[in-house]
């Protein structure tokens, strides 16, 4: 049951209640820096949080590891910027979106300690529940202040791509789920660095939209970008490796 029996206890709820409050910040950064920058240079800044999170892991957590994870987590910090920049990853790490992004990723960094931290006292399905459930609460108020100019985007799209819309989000709820059940029982810091996987697959959707769907989202796929992805590819692979 998401919902367990084992309720949060005393001062438990305000680090519930915490939870909800940074993934709520970490949503709005995020949804700011896409009004800024295209989606395809704002992404790869969630990387960030492989720079933060090892060190409040360290600070509140106790999780200390050796040189060889640490090294895997830079090389996947390295790939994830590269995978998606435009040029140089430079290009990434002067946009206009970067302080908003960096905002974001700390916020989620927050609320994985303390998602952490809970899942010593409580199990996952309580954990993820809870936590889940005012970070939708405290969200409804800032779908409010928005409602309108969330209508009115809406109202613009094609029905096919509010299914897509619907999908993802369920698809993005169910790898939350995961993300919790990894915490209970790995280093949330590496747990978090191995889940960067996830920028390969963006960037095989991308070929693939690219290749045999174009009206939905096209790239530049050059050879000279073709060759900086796939060194991304690897650097990522091998920074997975090493943190697992």
């Amino acid at each position: 049951m998401i919902f367990s029996p084992a309720l949060p206890e005393g001062g438990d709820w305000l680090w519930v209640i915490l939870v909800g409050l940074f993934y709520n910040l970490a949503n709005l950064a995020y949804f700011y820096a896409l009004k800024l920058e295209e989606s395809t240079r704002v992404i790869p800044l969630y990387s960030l949080t492989n720079i933060f999170l090892p060190v409040l892991a360290a600070v509140f957590l106790g999780e200390i590891f050796g040189g060889r994870q640490y090294l895997g987590i830079l090389l996947i910090i390295v790939g994830s910027f590269v995978i998606m920049a435009r040029g140089s990853i430079s290009s990434v790490v002067k946009n206009r979106a970067m302080g908003l992004m960096a905002l974001s990723a700390l916020s989620c960094s927050l609320g994985y300690v303390i998602t952490k931290y809970l899942l010593s006292f409580y199990r996952y399905e309580t954990v993820f529940g809870y936590t889940r459930f005012f970070t939708g609460f405290l969200g409804f108020f800032i779908l409010m202040k928005y409602l309108k100019e969330i209508i009115r985007y809406f109202s613009s799209l094609k029905k096919r791509y509010i299914y897509l819309v619907t999908a993802s989000e369920i698809l993005n709820l169910g790898g939350g789920i995961l993300m919790t059940i990894s915490f209970s029982f790995w280093f949330v810091a590496l747990a978090e660095a191995a889940a960067s996987a996830q920028y390969i697959f963006l960037f095989l959707w991308v070929i693939l939209f690219t290749r045999f769907k174009p009206s939905i989202l096209s790239e530049e796929l050059n050879r000279k970008i073709m060759v900086q992805k796939i060194i991304s590819i690897i650097l990522i692979i091998a920074g997975i490796y090493l943190v697992s």
